[in-house]
């Protein structure tokens, strides 16, 4: 019994992850596509919904930026990197992955990132 347990449990784990990496490919590859038009913002929120924008100078960008640059980690380097070439960045999360875009000065798309969680 305690096996038949053990599997279920491995393969409700085993779909549960794949769902996540799914869903992470599948952000990645509609991302793909807006980033290759430069997107604006209005678009890039129709298909993976509401982010919450900041702009350089104000508050949120200010501690998120700190926040991310005192990890020392190369990811969160280069996120602070795209931070730092973005006249607004954005961000958003699901319960199996976080994005970020990234816009130029006329709120288009010019970069993104996206992570399992």
């Amino acid at each position: 019994m305690k096996g038949m347990v053990a599997l279920f449990c491995c393969g409700l784990l085993t779909v549960t992850v794949s769902c996540g990496l799914n869903e992470v490919r599948d952000r990645r590859a509609t991302l793909e596509t807006l980033l290759a038009t430069n997107a604006p913002s209005r678009a890039v929120e129709s298909v993976i919904g509401k982010l919450n924008l900041y702009k350089p100078g104000s508050a949120e960008w200010n501690d998120l930026r700190s926040h991310y640059a005192a990890h020392p980690t190369p990811w969160f380097q280069q996120l602070v990197r795209k931070i730092d070439k973005s006249a607004a960045f954005g961000w958003t999360s699901t319960m199996t992955m976080q994005t970020w875009v990234f816009l130029d000065d006329q709120n288009r798309l010019i970069d993104f990132d996206v992570t399992a969680q």
